[in-house]
């Protein structure tokens, strides 16, 4: 509802205001460059079990979102009235908390496990096309107002946990305990179709450059394999899910050639 009242407006000052043969594009094309910050929030993870002194072990990689900054590169072409197309190049680098949590039997007592756990951090890198369906209009002499929407390619360059270091140690007391000095990992790198829409407003302070903010929500879902599991019996069938995208706000320079 909000962005049909914003598109009324728009509409509105633009019957009223003679805006020219550009119906609110400041020419033919555009490009812009904005940074910003897109937010991510709660933990993506995988699990994986086996026997061990006739009991099960477990180990468990959590990772946590956080959200990063990001970049954006836009370009767009008006075909008729307000309406254009155009494309969108983002990027964000993450580094994500990570934690590895095994549990494994007492070698010598039933239902006596230790817990070893370890701490690190793991990159995420997105990149993100966005094709998009543009509507611009003026809102005054000086505000372009937008609409954009479509589909998203995502490729995805996540380091997971595979594996690591164990250090086990049973006391002459019969304790037992287990530390894991180093996790070991690999890069997975899939990628996937999503979607997404926004908005933007950018004020023309010259006849060829602007300054504006942007809102856009995207998202997808890639599969990756269980890397503990894949790992330990070499079979990458079993598959977890990690969400792409998020809430991202950007602000920058537009410029019409």
């Amino acid at each position: 509802m909000l962005a049909v009242g914003m598109v009324s407006l728009a509409a509105g000052q633009h019957a009223r205001a003679a805006d020219g043969p550009t119906q609110g594009w400041d020419g033919r094309v555009f490009v812009s460059v904005n940074g910003g910050h897109r937010w991510a929030s709660g933990s993506f993870g995988y699990r994986d079990t086996q026997t061990v002194f006739q009991e099960e072990a477990s180990a468990r990689a959590t990772f946590v979102r956080q959200g990063a900054p990001a970049l954006d590169f836009a370009a767009g072409l008006r075909l008729w009235r307000h309406l254009g197309i155009g494309a969108t190049l983002s990027a964000l680098h993450e580094n994500q908390p990570t934690t590895l949590s095994i549990t494994v039997p007492h070698p010598v007592f039933f239902n006596r496990p230790t817990t070893g756990n370890a701490a690190d951090s793991s990159s995420h890198n997105e990149l993100a096309l966005h094709l998009q369906a543009l509507f611009v209009a003026s809102v005054g002499r000086r505000l372009r107002l937008g609409f954009f929407g479509g589909p998203s390619r995502f490729w995805l360059h996540q380091q997971m946990v595979h594996d690591a270091e164990l250090a086990p140690m049973l006391l002459p007391d019969m304790s037992f305990s287990l530390s894991l000095p180093k996790l070991r990992g690999e890069t997975a790198n899939p990628s996937a179709w999503g979607f997404h829409a926004g908005a933007d407003l950018t004020f023309r302070v010259s006849k060829s450059v602007g300054i504006g903010g942007l809102v856009r929500y995207s998202h997808a879902t890639v599969h990756l394999a269980n890397a503990l599991t894949t790992y330990r019996t070499g079979d990458a069938g079993k598959k977890v899910s990690m969400n792409l995208g998020g809430l991202q706000v950007t602000g920058g320079l537009t410029f019409w050639p």
